[in-house]
Order: structure tokens, then sequence, then C-alpha cells
């Protein structure tokens, strides 16, 4: 009789614990994996791009079953390759990739973050507007998900995102790094940019400050303000450098500049630290 008792209460805990465990690969099935937002980051060919990308999603969640990820938070899911069994060593595959659900635009449509790193020291983050995500449930409302607009950021002070709000249904704010180059550079046409910034530091350290945009559903981009690091932040390695810090006021804190603002200071440094080149009306 104990024999059997034994026997009975060994098999009801592993039933159990096997039902624990089922469940829980269930529930992390139900959240939508990180890379399955991975094919998105390859849609945009410019910085704002409104053409649409579908998924499928039960093709995507079966293909990365066997690679686990977290899920700090709700809204938000974490894949580290470190943190993969040994025998996962599929190629091809970013190192570390994150999602985060901002919140709900029009039509139902969700406005998300996503970031990935692939093997080196940078990390690439993304914008999308994506329909087809249930925010009560953080899972698809169906089969496929279809991304309807990329926004581009970039790795570090190239353009990375350091926030993204939800300003109406129909518009959300992004604020993101900048070089000295792409500052000044900003909303001039390409080739006059290319020879007012010679001289500008343009790299992954390089930040001057962040730029905060408004983007609407079509991908179409206001700028609201400009924030500037202290000038003992900056670099000062160039000539061109050294006479764009003293343009500005900011010294040991950070300075806000408005649009206009921006093109006096664009104005002022093509008149002041680049001789021979005129300041062009048509370069915006």
């Amino acid at each position: 009789m104990r024999t059997t008792r034994c026997s009975s209460t060994f098999v009801t805990l592993f039933i159990l614990l096997g039902s624990l465990c089922l469940k829980s690969q269930a529930n992390e099935r139900e959240i939508i994996h990180p890379l399955c937002f991975e094919p998105f980051t390859g849609l945009g060919k410019t910085s704002q791009s409104s053409g649409n990308k579908t998924i499928n999603l039960n093709n995507c969640q079966n293909k990365y079953i066997k690679y686990p990820f977290k899920q700090p938070t709700a809204w938000q899911a974490v894949f580290e390759k470190n943190d993969q069994p040994k025998d996962n060593s599929e190629t091809g595959l970013p190192t570390y990739a994150s999602y985060k659900l901002i919140g709900q635009m029009e039509n139902r449509q969700v406005l998300m973050s996503y970031s990935a790193s692939y093997g080196d020291s940078g990390k690439f983050s993304h914008a999308f507007i994506v329909e087809g995500i249930s925010l009560q449930k953080q899972v698809a409302n169906n089969n496929t998900l279809t991304q309807t607009l990329f926004v581009e950021g970039g790795d570090r002070c190239f353009g990375s995102i350091e926030r993204l709000s939800i300003i109406s249904p129909q518009k959300f704010e992004i604020r993101r790094k900048v070089t000295p180059s792409a500052l000044v550079g900003y909303g001039l046409t390409a080739d006059y940019a290319l020879r007012v910034t010679k001289g500008l530091s343009d790299c992954a350290l390089c930040c001057i400050g962040s730029l905060v945009e408004q983007v609407d559903m079509k991908g179409n981009t206001e700028l609201v303000n400009v924030i500037l690091l202290p000038r003992e932040l900056r670099e000062t390695d160039t000539e061109q450098e050294r006479c764009l810090n003293r343009l500005t006021k900011t010294d040991t804190h950070t300075n806000l500049l408005t649009h206009e603002d921006l093109k006096t200071l664009q104005h002022n440094y093509i008149n002041e630290c680049h001789e021979g080149i005129a300041p062009s009306l048509n370069g915006y």
C-alpha cells in the first residue's frame, strides 16, 4: 500500500509539473517573439517610409520557438543570443533584439520601437507602426502583422532613438541623437550639406545633442526643437567644430533651440566658419 501511495503521489506531481511547463511554453508562445520584427528593419530605403510589409506570425513563431526570450515588463520582450542553448547556433541572427509597444494610434495601429545588435558595439534602433497587434494581450489579432510606417533611427549618435511618445492618434514624437555634421546639414539639400559640413564630426560617438521631431501617419516630419549638449562634452578636434561651439551659448548645461534658432545657427556657421561658401536660401 505504501508503494502504491508513493507511486500515485509521484505520478500526480509529475503531471502537475508537466502541466505547468506546457502552460509556461504556451504563454511564451502567445507573446510575439522579438525576432519576428527583424524583417521590418529592411523595409525603408529612406528614413521614413509608408510602404507596407507583412509577416506571417505563425510561420515566424514556429521558426523561432526554440529560441527563448525574456519579457522584462508588459509590452516589452528581449532576445539575447548569449542566453541561448549551445545547440542553437543558427547564423545570421542578431546578437540582441528587443521591442517595446508604445501605444495605439488611429485605426488600432500600434506604435512600437525596435532595437538590435549584430555582433559589434553598435545598437540600431527604429520605430514602426504596425497593424495586427492587440495591446490588451500583447499578441496578434490575427495571423498577419502589417508594417504601415518605418522610421529609421540608427546607431548611437547616428540617429539612435532616445524617446518615442504619442502626441495624438495621428501623430507621435521622436527624439534622436545627432552628430555635428547632421545638425548643420539638417534640412539642406544633399550637395549643399556635403560642402558646408566638411570638417565636422560624423561618427557614432560624436554626439552634439538630439533632434525632437513630430511624425504623422504618412511619415511627414516636423522639427520641434534641438537639444544641445554642453560645450564641454562636444568634439573640438577641428577648426570648424571649435567655431560651431563658439556660436552656441551652451557651456555647462543643455540648450534648447527652436527650428528658427537652428536656421540662424546654420546661417551664422556658414558665414563665420566656412570661407568661400555663400549661404544659400535654396539649400533647404
